[in-house]
Formats: C-alpha cells, structure tokens, sequence
C-alpha cells in the first residue's frame, strides 16, 4: 500500500512525471509476483480522465492496474465551499480489486480540504496460496527410528557404485 501526494498546480507536472515514473520502475519490480496486492492512494491532484489515461498509457498497462470509485459520489474534494472532482483516488491491483468491496466518499466529515475515501475490504476465500516446497524424503523413509537411536553421522546412507546395475539401483531410491 503506498500513500500518494503529488504535487499540485501546472508549473510542478514536470515534477509529479518524475514522482509517478519513480513509482511505476518501482511497481514493475513487484508486478513479477504473479498475483500482488498493491494499492496506490491519496491525491494525485488529477481528474479521473486523467488517472485512467495515465494507467493505460504503455508505460503503466503492464502494472495491470484498475481505478476504483465510488459509484455514487465522486465529490471529493472542496475549495472556497466549491466542489470539484475526484482528486482523491485508489489505484488498484487485480488482486485487491477482487477484494474490494465497496468505495465510498465520506462527506459527512471534511478533514482541511478533502473528504475521507474510504475502501471496503472482504476477505478473499478463494485466495490460493503458492505451493509448499516439498522435499524428496524417499531416502528418509523407515529411518526414523534409526535416526532417533542412533549416532546423527552414521544415519545417512552411503551407496557403494561399481558397476551401471548399482547406478541404476541408487537412483531409483532418488527419483
């Protein structure tokens, strides 16, 4: 999860390209997980337009990113009692778009210039986990008790190879 704030106004764009290609070289590195959990928010001092147009430029397509909203309140955001539009965003990964339940703007509450955003989270019972590491323990079969009982050094196994036929013996017990 990484928190946002770029700079506002037209004289600093130079500086907000620079911050948001900074955090895309970033977020390709993550992206190689196959399934990440990322999430991009605050205020990126943009419309929506211009946050879609910006995740799907060719540079930012290949994060797989997608703009959550609040399907019914974009307001949020307000200056000299006017109000403007989604300056206030979540950038989202696959992953968490399945768990997003619900967006919503709080207008209730106006914290200095800007409503609250706030992003429901479900727990995802599909979520699979990546597979255990499993260990070839065929040569360990039936020596546990030999382990226990015995000296630790003299526990493993040597094969004596003389000949192709003891070759092939030993590594049947490997494969």
């Amino acid at each position: 999860m990484l928190a946002l704030y770029l700079p506002s106004g037209t004289s600093r764009r130079g500086e907000c390209k620079a911050i948001l290609a900074h955090i895309r070289f970033h977020l390709e590195a993550t992206v190689k997980d196959k399934n990440p959990l990322l999430t991009l928010l605050g205020d990126f001092n943009m419309d929506e337009q211009e946050v879609d147009t910006l995740l799907t430029t060719t540079s930012w397509i290949n994060l797989l990113l997608s703009h959550l909203r609040d399907p019914t309140n974009n307001l949020t955001w307000v200056t000299d009692h006017q109000m403007d539009f989604s300056l206030d965003h979540f950038v989202v990964s696959k992953a968490v778009t399945h768990l997003g339940k619900e967006v919503s703007v709080i207008q209730d509450i106006l914290s200095r210039y800007h409503f609250p955003v706030l992003l429901k989270i479900q727990k995802n019972l599909d979520l699979t986990l990546p597979p255990s590491i499993k260990w070839n323990t065929k040569l360990l079969q039936n020596h546990g008790d030999e382990l226990a009982l015995s000296d630790r050094w003299n526990v493993l196994q040597v094969d004596e190879i003389s000949s192709q036929d003891d070759l092939d013996n030993s590594s049947n017990n490997y494969i």
